[in-house]
């Protein structure tokens, strides 16, 4: 039986599939996914067009807040530091990611900072679990 980090990052997985970029992410509130969005930054031509930024703007107009404290962000890839940042100034309780920055950076160009290491220097509290599907979230850049 899957867990629920693994059923939903294969929700986030298949969000992916539909982007510029293979990275896709959702929101769960309460084992409900609220949210879902997928990197468009080539298709909208802007570079912060990033899945966990398009997904908190999505998330925030579905619930009319700003505030996400009671949500989990998954994400297939480990989020670079604009992302982080985001995830961080919206409250996100839970960040959950697939692939890791360092796994990435052999097929993308990355920013080499974890996010743990971001989270760690700001003020607000974060549970970070990441190697979720790893393998898996990295099989469309191997393509």
């Amino acid at each position: 039986m899957k867990s629920d980090h693994d059923k939903f990052m294969l929700y986030a997985l298949a969000q992916a599939e539909l982007g510029d970029l293979p990275f896709g992410s959702i929101m769960v509130q309460n084992n409900v996914i609220v949210a879902a969005a997928y990197n468009t930054s080539k298709s909208e031509r802007n570079p912060l067009a990033h899945a966990e930024m398009n997904l908190i703007r999505a998330t925030i107009a579905e619930l009319g807040t700003a505030n996400l404290e009671t949500c989990t962000l998954y994400t297939t890839a480990e989020p670079c530091p604009m992302c982080m940042g985001a995830i961080l100034w919206s409250n996100i309780t839970r960040l959950v990611f697939g692939a890791s920055t360092k796994e990435l950076k052999e097929y993308v160009p990355v920013i080499d900072m974890s996010c743990r290491e971001i989270a760690a220097r700001s003020s607000h509290r974060i549970e970070v679990i990441g190697g979720v599907l790893a393998d898996a979230c990295l099989v469309p850049f191997r393509k």
